[in-house]
């Protein structure tokens, strides 16, 4: 594979590093988001879980909650992985964790 002369400089300038990382590509998914909050002492709550699929030129364009699409079970697994990913960071404060489901 060739190079060209400017290869990675943009990676490289804004997050001092040029790796290239490559993502499948999942046409059908469903854009779901969990919001939560993390306290100090390890508590977690979640909020509500959003379908933000309906886009734009990659801009959300509405937010349905609860996602009407979302099936009970999969709503509980929805629920989990994002306690499980937020207690293995550790996380405080709130956020957003975000998920592609198909």
């Amino acid at each position: 594979m060739r190079r060209s002369p400017q290869h990675g400089t943009r990676g490289k300038a804004a997050f001092e590093n040029d790796e290239v990382y490559l993502e499948e590509l999942v046409p059908s998914a469903r854009h779901f988001d969990v919001q939560v909050i993390g306290e100090l002492n390890g508590n977690l709550v979640y909020l509500c879980e959003r379908d933000s699929s309906v886009r734009r030129r990659n801009q959300k364009v509405v937010e349905r909650a609860p996602a009407h699409h979302l099936a009970d079970r999969a709503r509980t697994e929805l629920y989990d992985a994002m306690l499980r990913l937020m207690r293995s960071v550790g996380y405080t404060h709130a956020g957003t964790a975000e998920f592609l489901r198909r």
